[in-house]
């Protein structure tokens, strides 16, 4: 009998021991509450559009809501579930709190009033990062999107030149690279890096490399923000028509090699251009550079449609800035300025009409030439 009490003391032991296991368990692992979400199942809106998205979640808690559009570049939604039309077309957008997700489908159409379909607006801070940017960028180009013109900090273009440990160029990252993209308007954007310019000091500007051989790009805009364009940036785009940059400084060497449709160059606040920064620019016809104080060797070299150029405040002019530019009549300069022995070397100076701030004397370095002819233009 008292060996049969014992067993029922241990039995009962362990089953209490069992039920605290058990409490224990499940304290450690609550149930998942379940949450429904309402969000609208769709939606049209017409390009340009904005619409204010609400959820509703049942219960009601204060879970954070993460909002996406699986097609930014048709429509584009921010933190707060603000919806905004951007290009005609159909995308997703999706709600998720706590694991759940709702899901809205959008379609946008265009109006009479919306941008051209080859034209894109892209607000940067629509997106969370560089790759999502590229991502929208790469739809807009398979929509056939030639026009870009974008808001926003630069960093969320990802546009960066690689180097390896020597210092060399291993490779460029830019999102437009690879698109059919024509016209890059970027008056909008700030946040620009520092880019070494030619007097060593460092300007907020385009990174060196940036367009590097970039076809079929025609146009360029950037904001007065930008004050340098790094060497190379952008070599061998041969359609490069026209450049805007009305706060431009410093232009790196080469950052125009082989553009072969850039037709004129005026360029109000430059002071230096780089070595052969606009070496075989077959089209060009004029440059005017007022302020420029420092034009490096070749800078012009195989210009051979260049008809006028002016720079009256230039310094310092570099070896056969002008060589193989047979159409140059008209040659503006600064009478002061230092010249080398053969800056001239390859140029037609017998075809060519110098003006001066002031007229050379007799034995003057510019006397040394067979000009067409000299003359005086008055001072500013």
């Amino acid at each position: 009998m008292k060996r049969k009490n014992v067993l029922n003391v241990l039995a009962l032991f362990a089953a209490l021991s069992g039920l605290a296991a058990c409490s224990e368990k499940n304290n450690d692992n609550p149930p998942t509450e379940t949450l429904t979400l309402s969000l609208d199942k769709s939606i049209t809106l017409t390009v340009g559009e904005e619409h204010q998205l609400s959820l509703k979640i049942t219960p009601a808690t204060d879970y954070q809501v993460n909002w996406g559009s699986v097609d930014a570049s048709v429509a584009t939604v921010s933190e707060t579930g603000l919806l905004k039309a951007v290009a005609k077309g159909e995308t997703e957008v999706t709600a998720t709190v706590n694991g759940h997700t709702a899901v809205c489908e959008v379609t946008v159409k265009a109006s009479e009033t919306s941008q051209p379909e080859t034209s894109i607006r892209i607000a940067l801070a629509d997106y969370p990062d560089a790759e999502s940017v590229a991502r929208a960028i790469k739809n807009a180009d398979g929509k056939g999107i030639t026009e870009y013109i974008l808001s926003g900090d630069f960093s969320k273009l990802g546009i960066e030149t690689v180097k390896d440990a020597e210092g060399y160029v291993t490779d460029v990252k830019n999102p437009f690279l690879r698109t059919k993209a024509e016209v890059i308007d970027m008056s909008g954007v700030n946040g620009w890096p520092q880019v070494e310019s030619g007097d060593l000091k460092t300007l907020p500007g385009l990174p060196p490399y940036a367009f590097n051989g970039k076809n079929g790009l025609k146009r360029v805009v950037l904001p007065d923000e930008v004050k340098a364009i790094g060497s190379y940036a952008f070599i061998s785009c041969i359609s490069l028509e026209s450049i805007t940059g009305e706060g431009l400084v410093s232009i790196g060497e080469n950052a125009f090699t082989e553009c072969h449709s850039l037709s004129a160059l005026s360029m109000p606040k430059a002071e230096s251009v780089g070595d052969f920064a606009f070496i075989n620019c077959e089209a060009l016809e004029t440059a005017v550079f007022p302020k420029l104080q420092t034009a490096g060797n070749a800078a012009f070299f195989g210009c051979y449609r260049l008809r006028s150029a002016e720079m009256p405040k230039v310094s310092f002019i570099g070896q056969r800035i002008f060589q193989g530019c047979d159409a140059l009549a008209e040659l503006k300069l600064n009478a002061s300025a230092e010249v080398l022995p053969n800056t001239f070397e390859g140029l037609d100076t017998a075809n060519c009409t110098l003006w001066l701030d002031q007229a050379p004397e007799s034995g003057n370095k510019w006397k040394d030439k067979d000009w067409k002819k000299i003359e005086t233009y008055p001072k500013e």
